[in-house]
Formats: structure tokens, C-alpha cells, sequence
């Protein structure tokens, strides 16, 4: 389990790297 600080970077990352690609595919 991870701590909640890890957890939420995690969780922007994910959806950092997500919109990145988004834009590259659909810009």
C-alpha cells in the first residue's frame, strides 16, 4: 500500500503521461 502522497503523484503522472498522448493523437 502506498502512502496517500505517493499514491496521488502517482495518480497525476498516470494522468499526466494520459493527456500528453491524448494531445499528441488527437491535436
Amino acid at each position: 500500500i502506498l502512502h496517500p502522497r505517493e499514491e496521488f503523484q502517482h495518480m497525476m503522472d498516470s494522468i499526466s503521461r494520459f493527456h500528453h498522448k491524448f494531445l499528441q493523437e488527437y491535436a
